[in-house]
């Protein structure tokens, strides 16, 4: 592992030179992906075959750098209160 980090671990913990190596891994994958993306799309005729970056992530990594599919709450009144003090002018309502 110390090879990888690329400089002198003598006072690392175990627990930090587990994490830069694993920082230090997950850069060169994401970097060789992003790589091997534009490789592919570059060389793809058909529109529909384009591929990202996390395509050619491993498995393992892609679960750690995939983006959480979350949703955010709609904004409470108060929130809207403060926006509209904020951003005064104005406002159209959608479809009107």
């Amino acid at each position: 592992m110390a090879g990888v980090v690329g400089y002198d671990v003598g006072r690392l913990t175990l627990r930090e030179l587990v994490r830069q190596h694993e920082g230090r891994l997950t850069a060169t994958w994401c970097q060789t992906a992003h790589l091997l993306a534009a490789i592919h799309n570059a060389n793809v005729t058909d529109e529909s075959r384009l591929r990202e970056p996390i395509d050619f992530l491993p498995d393992w990594l892609k679960r750690k750098v995939a983006p959480a599919e979350t949703t955010s709450p709609p904004p409470s009144e108060s929130d809207l209160v403060f926006l509209r003090q904020v951003f005064p002018g104005d406002r159209k309502q959608k479809g009107t």
